[in-house]
């Protein structure tokens, strides 16, 4: 017999002596004992209790209790007295049922009970008979082992961070429903696994076993990779040893960091990317010669790409016929001299007739190359890419690989970017290359490539430099960066690369204006739009010099110029006030229409200023007024120089007021609508 059913047995012994007809001063016992005893009629009338029951529900006396009705009060809801009933009906008993009753006060009083029915001879049922225990503590108990166990189950599988957890021996042992997803597996396939299962083939198995192997023992905080369906996913994992359902275990509770290391890698690709891409424009800055430049950067590109091999061909549109001028597969001179017989399809031809990059994956099997041109060279896979400018045919950039390669939507884009880099720079150098072919204009043409160059250096290495420090900044405070701001980051650094990829364009543009090549092309135009465009590239430059940079002209305001001189004009005329004002200080541009022809522009700061005369000479390009920024930048004077010349090809006027140490305001005019 057991404990529990003995302890029935006594429990209902006692009860019997309590309603036995004896004297009660015989039974002293029962006013002392702490299990609570009753007698009620199936109607719910109390009939009688002992004092520990009096006692249990608050109540100073049995005509006090006998005022409530069982059948009406005293039962909490969810365990009503019908259940009681019903059991003790059908079975003339109950034993160890739990109930809550209500105390006098209304607070509630868990009870086990054990209790059996009296009947008539005719077997009707004349009351209930039992013995209450008070077990609202041990209730209380269970209630709060529930909600803590309850706690860690909500939490263990309600966190978005994967939990693992294993055996000493690395045998998956449980997993949250996060890091399942991060495995993509089911339980019952994690826990057929060990951790050493799911090594990615790229990492060394013996010190990704020594490396966990110690955290197990002592706790840590690592980074652990894993092969899951043919990729390599990251966790940033705390591992903490302990004991799971009595026995040792580890408990790792971890943070996917996949991407963030994906952000990472292509951060440093991106630093690499801009680097070389840097280096080529400042060795394309040093040649006047097309050939010549593009033999000098062949190699450079090659390593700007990643690729196997690279070929630079050159068109001659007057003789319809390609010109193989670099490449990095087989000596220049035997490119150079290569030849092809006149019904062979080139890849060079493809691209430059679809005006858009071709891919070649099998350069035996494509329809942009004959066969007999691809046997010449080692390449198996290529990829062409026109290099154009403003419709012109200048040539292509040709990506090879020795073994059969798919294309990546990265390695087109940043092919893409590449070309068209070379096609600006190499139609820049053609251009300079033909105005010093033209000996009667001699003198202007050397001052114009003088006036270019330092047009390069004023307005592209400087957001060059301001964007290779950000990366750096990145790189050396990675870890300490939330990922919201590292994203934040990366786009603006995407937009910065954008800029100045249009600046360069810009730039062309410009010096094709100095030789009279191309003409304005204005419109109307949204101002307060143009003006942010060109201030998104100065943020940077003004952050690190600690300037506030802001647009206050009004949304609705339009104007009538060409946008791409209107946004070179504000850009000297914001690039001149940054440089000269200090640390803390503030560039603003406004707008306002000062009659019915004209909007006036005003860039102003809290700079410097500048005295009478040097203003008053500040326009004049025969006059010297160079003088150092407030961080020691370098000027020219040659950005103001093209401001002007820009707003009066515009039809416009420009002027400055300005007072020594107050700042200045540069405001120039252009037409609000069309003139014609």
């Amino acid at each position: 017999m057991s404990n529990e059913t003995k302890a029935d047995g006594t429990k209902s012994v006692l009860a019997r002596l309590f309603f036995s007809n004896k004297k009660r001063e015989d039974y002293d016992i029962f006013d002392y004992s702490t299990l609570g005893m009753y007698r009620t009629t199936p109607d719910g009338r109390i009939i009688k209790v002992n004092q520990a029951l009096l006692d249990m529900l608050g109540y100073e006396s049995l005509e006090e209790l006998s005022k409530r009705n069982l059948e009406s009060d005293g039962f909490v809801p969810e365990y009503p007295r019908d259940l009681f009933k019903s059991e003790i009906e059908k079975n003339g008993f109950v034993r160890g049922l739990e109930a809550a009753w209500k105390r006098s006060d209304g607070s509630i009083v868990y009870v086990r009970e054990n209790a059996h029915l009296v009947r008539d001879k005719s077997g009707k049922t004349l009351f209930y008979e039992g013995i209450t225990e008070d077990i609202t503590d041990q209730k209380k108990i269970e209630k709060t082992l529930r909600e803590s166990e309850l706690r860690y189950r909500t939490l263990f599988e309600k966190t978005t961070n994967p939990i693992l957890v294993i055996d000493t021996k690395g045998n998956y042992i449980d997993a949250n429903q996060a890091a399942l997803q991060f495995l993509e597996c089911s339980l019952d396939e994690l826990l057929e696994q060990n951790v050493f299962d799911i090594i990615p083939s790229n990492v060394e198995r013996s010190a990704f076993i020594e490396k966990h192997t110690k955290a197990w023992q002592h706790g840590a905080r690592i980074e652990t990779t894993y092969q899951v369906k043919g990729a390599v996913k990251t966790l940033d994992l705390t591992i903490t040893p302990g004991v799971f359902k009595g026995m040792e275990a580890v408990f790792g509770i971890g943070r996917d960091i996949t991407e963030e290391r994906k952000m990472f890698n292509l951060l440093i690709e991106q630093k690499e990317y801009l680097h070389h891409l840097n280096q080529i424009v400042n060795i394309s800055i040093g040649n006047l010669d097309v050939k010549t430049m593009l033999v000098s950067i062949c190699s450079r590109v090659k390593e700007l790409l990643k690729a196997d091999d690279i070929y630079i061909t050159l068109w001659d549109n007057e003789n319809q016929r390609v010109i193989p001028i670099a490449s990095t597969a087989i000596s220049n001179e035997a490119y150079q001299n290569s030849k092809h017989d006149t019904e062979d399809l080139t890849m060079t031809q493809s691209v430059l007739k679809a005006g858009t990059p071709l891919i070649a994956e099998d350069v035996f099997n494509s329809p942009f190359l004959s066969p007999s041109v691809a046997s010449k060279y080692p390449s198996k896979s290529l990829m062409g890419l026109p290099l154009t400018e403003h419709q012109n045919k200048i040539g292509a950039l040709l990506v090879g690989y020795n073994e059969q390669h798919r294309f990546t939507k990265e390695e087109i884009e940043k092919a893409t970017i590449t070309s068209k880099q070379i096609a600006l720079i190499a139609s820049k150098v053609h251009l300079i290359d033909e105005l010093t072919k033209k000996e009667k204009h001699l003198l202007r043409i050397n001052a114009d490539n003088k006036k270019l160059f330092s047009i390069i250096s004023h307005d592209l290495r400087n957001p060059f430099g301001a964007f290779l420090g950000m990366l750096e900044y990145l790189e050396n405070e990675f870890d300490t960066l939330t990922n919201s701001y590292k994203l934040e980051v990366i786009s603006s650094l995407r937009k910065s690369a954008i800029n100045i990829n249009n600046l360069i364009e810009n730039l062309l543009h410009w010096s094709s204006l100095q030789n009279k090549t191309i003409t304005l092309d204005p419109k109307m135009i949204w101002l307060h739009e143009e003006a942010s465009q060109v201030i998104e590239l100065f943020k940077t430059q003004a952050t690190n010099k600690n300037l506030e940079i802001s647009c206050r002209i009004p949304e609705d305001l339009k104007v009538y110029a060409d946008p791409n001189i209107l946004a070179c004009i504000m850009r000297n005329l914001i690039s001149n006030s940054i440089k000269f004002t200090h640390s803390g200080g503030r560039v603003i541009l406004t707008a306002l229409r000062n009659n019915s022809e004209n909007i006036i522009i005003s860039v102003s700061d809290t700079g410097i200023g500048m005295s009478e005369l040097m203003a008053q000479n500040l326009f004049n390009q025969s006059t010297q007024t160079r003088r150092f920024g407030t961080d020691g930048e370098s000027t020219t004077g040659l950005g103001l120089l093209i401001a002007k010349d820009f707003v009066e090809m515009s039809g416009g006027n420009i002027w400055v007021e300005s007072k020594e140490g107050k700042g200045s305001v540069f405001s120039f005019t252009l037409p609000a609508d069309n003139p014609g």
